[in-house]
């Protein structure tokens, strides 16, 4: 299991520290578009072919800017595989979902960050190697780990591959299909999205790729009371395939007959006859020749070695 995390320092701009470690997969809760925002709490997990990712956004540092008034807050990504004990992941889930989202009067996090990131003097890790770096994020998480405990929901997975419920009727639901995914049960996702209501659903569902399960836990005002709801997976309309095409033998007495019909001013009466004319008129030419060579043949001669009659006589 691995933990990345970014925060802010305490300058007067305060920036971004930035992830600790690099690189972490930021297409996992930027494909969500503007149904997300990593300044509002929100969790997204994410589990397919064994291999799980977990971001949580906005947690509280127990910091604040340099007027003493704003939060400066915490994002994680976490990364693990199915065959992992996710017995570790139970106290960060649990204490996020039922203490962070859904009552917001107590978060375990605070002291936690206080130890762990405040003590630490994050304005110096944008220098530091990446070595220590890694060793920042290995004692987060091992605090995480040992300071947040919690129980799995008594309650069973619901059955439907997508859902949506709020976050004040439906935390233990969501947190059995967190455990569903961490496992390797089922794959897809679960998530809490800033913006997300209840009538974006199937738009958010086929905005992440129409993953296998897919569960939204509602935190937007109006929709943090509603009961659990199912929906069916949108049908994919497919166009009929087209009937092959069949070639056409051609006649060619077709196109003699069309030839004449048009030349004929197209009415086929004319065109007849005038096929008839023609035809007559080519065979008795090609008879005249036939018989005009048989009969030359006949003599042995042709007209140019042979003179004619007047020339003998003359001479």
């Amino acid at each position: 299991m691995e933990l990345k995390f970014n925060t802010r320092d305490t300058e007067l701009d305060y920036p971004l520290i930035g992830w600790l470690p690099p690189c972490p997969n930021e297409g996992l809760w930027k494909q969500f578009g503007n149904w997300q925002n990593q300044n509002h709490q929100q969790i997204i997990l994410f589990q397919k072919n064994g291999i799980w990712e977990l971001f949580i956004s906005a947690l509280n540092s127990n910091r604040t800017d340099y007027t003493g008034t704003r939060i400066i807050r915490v994002n994680l990504y976490l990364t693990g595989t199915c065959d992992e004990n996710i017995d570790s992941l139970r106290g960060l889930l649990t204490s996020f979902i039922r203490d962070v989202l859904n009552s917001g009067n107590h978060n375990p996090f605070v002291s936690i960050f206080k130890d762990a990131i405040v003590a630490g003097e994050p304005e110096k890790w944008r220098d530091a190697s990446q070595e220590e770096q890694q060793e920042a994020a290995r004692k987060l998480l091992g605090l995480l780990q040992e300071q947040l405990v919690g129980t799995w929901p008594e309650c069973d997975d619901p059955k439907e591959d997508l859902w949506s419920g709020g976050c004040q009727t439906c935390a233990e639901p969501f947190l059995a299909r967190c455990k569903s995914l961490l496992v390797g049960e089922k794959e897809g996702i679960a998530t809490t999205l800033a913006w997300a209501h209840e009538e974006n659903f199937l738009n958010v569902f086929q905005r992440c790729g129409e993953p296998s399960t897919f569960a939204l836990l509602l935190t937007v005002k109006d929709d943090i009371n509603k009961t659990l709801k199912t929906f069916e997976k949108p049908k994919v309309e497919t166009e009929p395939e087209p009937e092959p095409e069949t070639k056409q033998e051609t006649d060619c007495s077709d196109c003699v007959q069309e030839a004449t019909r048009r030349q004929s001013g197209g009415s086929p009466i004319a065109g007849a006859a005038i096929g008839a004319v023609f035809g007559a008129a080519f065979g008795a030419a090609f008879g005249a020749v036939v018989s005009w060579c048989c009969k030359h043949k006949k003599n042995g001669t042709s007209s140019d070695e042979n003179p004619s009659e007047e020339n003998n006589e003359e001479n």
